[in-house]
C-alpha cells in the first residue's frame, strides 16, 4: 500500500510494522481517500505502539495543531456531536413536514446546513465498528427521511 496509488475502497488498513516519518504518512493515507458519502476516512488499527512516531510524522509533514483534526476522537465523542446536531437540526425543522414550510431561502438554507452537519457526523460514526443506530436519539428512519427533504 506504500506505492502511490489511490485505494478509495481501502476502509481499514492493519499495520504490524514499525514505520516513521513519510513511510507511515504514505501508509496511513491509503484509507484516507475518500468515496463520495460512503467513505469520509478511513480506520488504521495499529498492533504496535505508534502513537509518539505518528505524533511526529503529522507534526513533521503538516503541524502540531493538525493532530486534533487527523487522528479521530472516540466513538462516544461523535455520538454526543450527533446528538447535539440532531438538536440543532430540531430547532430549525422540528418534523420532516415543517421542512415544507420554510418560508424564505435563508429558513432554507439553515437546514440545509443543520441537516449537513448531521450527515457528515453520521459518515464518521459509519466508520466505527460498534456504530449502532440505538446509540442515537435520532432513529435511522427518521434520518432518511429528513435526508429525502434535504435532497429534495
Amino acid at each position: 500500500f506504500q506505492t502511490g496509488f489511490d485505494q478509495p475502497l481501502l476502509h481499514t488498513m492493519y499495520v504490524d510494522k514499525s514505520l516513521k516519518y513519510h513511510g507511515l504518512i504514505q501508509a496511513y493515507s491509503r484509507t484516507n481517500r475518500i468515496l463520495n458519502e460512503t467513505k469520509s476516512q478511513g480506520n488504521i488499527v495499529v498492533f504496535r505502539n505508534l502513537k509518539n512516531r505518528t505524533d511526529e510524522a503529522i507534526t513533521l509533514f503538516s503541524n502540531k495543531e493538525a493532530i486534533e483534526v487527523i487522528i479521530m476522537r472516540p466513538y462516544e465523542d461523535y455520538v454526543s456531536k450527533f446528538n447535539e446536531a440532531f438538536e440543532n437540526l430540531l430547532k430549525v425543522t422540528p418534523t420532516t413536514d415543517s421542512v415544507n414550510d420554510l418560508e424564505t431561502e435563508d429558513d432554507e438554507l439553515n437546514f440545509i446546513k443543520a441537516f449537513r452537519d448531521l450527515m457528515r457526523i453520521k459518515n464518521i460514526l459509519t466508520a466505527f465498528s460498534d456504530f449502532n443506530w440505538d446509540d442515537l436519539q435520532m432513529s435511522e428512519q427518521l434520518f432518511e427521511d429528513f435526508k429525502s427533504k434535504y435532497l429534495d
